[in-house]
């Protein structure tokens, strides 16, 4: 069995761009969009860091796990259909633009091991 080793934290923002590149091959456009991205969602950090960083990882994580839609039909839920987190918030919010809910209609984005992520019109 393998051993994981634990890597010492990144000290600056290369070593930070070497463990989360997202994507960007340039450290240059990496910098820039990530200060961009921490001004406009601070997610509780003072400054752009490693604890940013992996706050928005772990976001990232979320919206690709797998989930499934429900409906609540006199008070009984009921399964849509199963898609990610991502695709099933934006369908949800976009449905819910389009069709306003009944009064006692509901809809829920939950994971598969019971985590309710959003719910829309339930009391």
């Amino acid at each position: 069995m393998k051993r994981k080793t634990r890597t010492a934290p990144p000290t600056n923002y290369v070593q930070l761009f070497h463990q989360y590149p997202n994507g960007f091959v340039t450290f240059g456009k990496w910098m820039n969009y990530h200060r961009r991205m921490h001004t406009r969602h601070p997610l509780g950090c003072v400054y752009f860091c490693e604890k940013w960083l992996q706050r928005w990882d772990a976001v990232g994580r979320l919206l690709v796990r797998p989930s499934r839609r429900e409906g609540k039909r006199r008070s009984t839920w009921f399964v849509i259909d199963h898609d990610t987190v991502a695709n099933s918030l934006k369908f949800e919010i976009t449905r819910a633009g389009i069709f306003p809910l009944r009064k006692g209609a509901g809809c829920r984005v939950v994971l598969l091991d019971g985590t309710i992520v959003k719910e829309w019109g339930c009391k």
